[in-house]
């Protein structure tokens, strides 16, 4: 009687969303009122949204066809869902999906607009408080359906045999990557801040964790993920005949480590090639300390590194901590050298820091400290006000922040249709520290405060303001003001495209910085496509406008956006007024493509216009260039720094 009072309950919920909704059984005989009709056995799921039902008895249900679920059941021939194999997911072994049509496809029947909802708290605070009873793993394959895909592809081999060439993570690896284990208290916090660690990983394409209530007391917890094809190589270039190839291996064996290696070339040097490469994990055994050994033998240089870092990846984090150990040689030429001359360096850094709660809400007082040791062992005669790198010191930092942070789960932003996290909040963030220089001794003091929220329109906006530099005899030294905004519209549809607007504006000034200290107003960040060696200064103003238009289909598993861009900048010194000097622009119309299932970079093709042009430049008028993903600004502090000049 009480499992039929549970099923009763059940169906119940589930018949009164589906009302809320406004669809009833008598709309099935509506015109234009489309709906699938689904038929569970005890045991099947049906999971929508962020909900979930499980059948205890069979059950017919009718739902509208617009709406984006996804069943354990094969209950018609159109259509095959990813969690066809749920009763045996025990097993834990992967299983055949549907695969992604290779041919040119439409989307599937889900609108990508409609997933641009927040995943909150409210939504599975009902179990909290039960006891996690079974923890259970699916994973789809990388070239196959979205997780909250439901339409029916057709099957391609080549996408099998790409399938059958990758090896999928490990159940152990997203197992160490969880912040719960079985016999824990499900806390709704935790599991949407885990969704999100997961997402996070560099080799998950996307993840979900789904609560399913197995008794009044007890859920089992389903983690949905898909991979990325984790082998890619990628081509930079930093003049026409220098750059860098990169071959790696994102999930090396499916233990969650990035293996890489590197292919340097420049034709300007005597010997025109070097070598260099990577090892990383993401989690080193469970412990969410992330670690990397490289090193690098090219153009009469030589460099060894290793770091580990843990960081404050969510609120309830108490510690964070880590450290750099890089050691250098080099003969490389050097501007103040007329011949070549040898540099050998140690450098080393070392932080520290502890995270209070102070609220329900979950916000934060930070407190941390960081040693920061350069020491040079050979170089070149250099002056007291030039290379700060090259000088021998120590630093010592401490800061206290006010950190307040969530995540908005939304999709079609920075990434062409997986799942994206968007973090909003606000952070406070002084700093003040001591260096103990070969020429001089100096204080440093500098405040950071950022703010980021979702308007109610879904669109977003982010504003940074920073003010910091050093103080050494009586002067303020190495200073720096800097104010930064980013936004980004909701998202508008035209058509079958979605269409977002996106602004970032960016001032600069550094005072009194060094004299090979300069930042410029080309590249990405400025006009992007134009290059000179004029367009440097102290201090910059720029402003980007670009429009994007997410294309609804895929070609052979590809992605493409459509976007036109406007680009602004002032570039001066210090002491100038800045909107009196040269206003220099950029305006085109380009095209990103991208496979969300490959490692790879987003490849892409721009055509750009410069109505002025410096005395000497490098205009890419027509540019074909990799493009790496975008994170947006988070409101976390996890060791202390100093505001960069870049």
């Amino acid at each position: 009687m009480q499992k039929s009072s549970d099923s009763s309950r059940l169906i119940r919920r589930l018949i009164f969303f589906v009302l809320v909704m406004g669809v009833n059984l008598s709309h099935a005989y509506q015109p234009g009122f489309r709906a699938d009709t689904i038929f569970l056995k005890p045991g099947d799921y049906i999971i929508f949204e962020d909900s979930s039902f499980y059948a205890q008895s069979d059950t017919f249900l009718i739902l509208p066809d617009d709406l984006d679920y996804v069943s354990s059941t094969d209950h018609h021939n159109q259509a095959r869902h990813i969690y066809d194999s749920i009763s045996g997911w025990a097993e834990n072994k992967p299983w055949l999906n549907n695969l992604v049509n290779l041919m040119l496809v439409k989307d599937s029947k889900t609108n990508e607009a409609s997933k641009n909802k927040m995943r909150g708290v409210e939504q599975i605070r009902e179990h909290e408080g039960k006891i996690i009873n079974q923890i259970k793993i699916v994973k789809t394959d990388v070239f196959g359906q979205r997780i909250n895909d439901t339409i029916y592809l057709k099957t391609s081999a080549v996408n099998n045999l790409l399938n059958s060439s990758h090896v999928n993570t490990r159940d152990i690896v997203i197992r160490n990557n969880l912040l719960f284990k079985s016999g824990d208290k499900f806390n709704p916090s935790v599991i949407i801040d885990n969704e999100r660690i997961l997402r996070a990983l560099p080799f998950i394409d996307d993840a979900r964790i789904v609560t399913i209530p197995v008794s009044e007391t007890e859920v089992d917890i389903l983690i949905i993920t898909k991979d990325v094809y984790s082998l890619g190589a990628a081509l930079d270039f930093n003049r026409l005949n220098s750059g860098i190839i990169r071959l790696y291996d994102l999930n090396f064996l499916g233990i969650g480590h990035r293996i890489q290696a590197n292919i340097l070339f420049d034709y300007n040097e005597e010997a025109n090639w070097g070598y260099g490469g990577s090892y990383s994990s993401e989690n080193l055994f469970g412990t969410f300390i992330k670690t990397k050994l490289s090193y690098l033998n090219a153009f009469e240089t030589e460099t060894f590194s290793f770091s580990a870092k843990h960081n404050f990846i969510t609120p309830e984090i108490k510690y964070s901590y880590g450290f750099v150990q890089r050691l250098s040689y080099t003969q490389a030429e050097f501007d103040t050298a007329v011949s070549p001359y040898p540099l050998r360096y140690y450098y080393q850094d070392y932080w520290f820091g502890r995270s209070f709660q102070i609220s329900k809400n979950r916000n934060r007082i930070i407190f941390s400290g960081r040693y920061t040791s350069n020491r040079i062992y050979e170089r070149p005669e250099i002056q007291n006000r030039e290379y700060h790198q090259l000088q021998s010191y120590s630093l010592y930092l401490a800061s206290l922040a006010f950190s307040k942070e969530n995540y908005y789960r939304m999709n079609l932003i920075y990434n062409y249709g997986r799942t994206e996290d968007i973090p909003h909040g606000t952070l406070f963030n002084l700093t003040a520290g001591y260096e103990s220089n070969e020429f001089f001794n100096s204080f440093y003091s500098g405040l950071e405060v950022s703010h980021g929220n979702i308007l109610p329109n879904k669109a977003y906006l982010y504003f940074k303001l920073g003010f910091g530099g050093f103080y050494n005899e009586h002067e303020f030294d190495r200073g720096i003001f800097q104010v930064q905004s980013h936004y980004f519209s909701r998202l508008m549809k035209l058509k079958r495209f979605q269409i977002r607007q996106f602004i970032n504006f960016d001032y600069t000034n550094g005072i009194r910085r060094f004299a090979d200290e300069f930042i410029g107003i080309g590249g990405p960040d400025g006009i992007r496509g134009l290059r000179s060696d004029s367009l440097t200064g102290t201090q910059r103003l720029v402003l980007n406008l670009e429009t994007v238009a997410f294309s609804p289909y895929y070609l052979y598993g590809f992605r493409f956006t459509f976007y036109t861009f406007l680009d602004l900048g002032f570039i001066g010194a210090s002491t100038d007024a800045i909107l009196n000097r040269e206003m220099y622009s950029g305006f085109g119309i380009g095209v990103r493509i991208r496979n969300e299932n490959l490692a790879f970079r987003t490849f892409q093709i721009r055509l750009g216009y410069y109505p002025i042009l410096p005395a000497t430049y490098t205009a890419r008028f027509i540019e074909v260039s990799g493009e790496t993903y975008y994170r947006p600004e988070i409101f976390t502090t996890n060791r202390p720094s100093i505001i960069d000049f870049h």
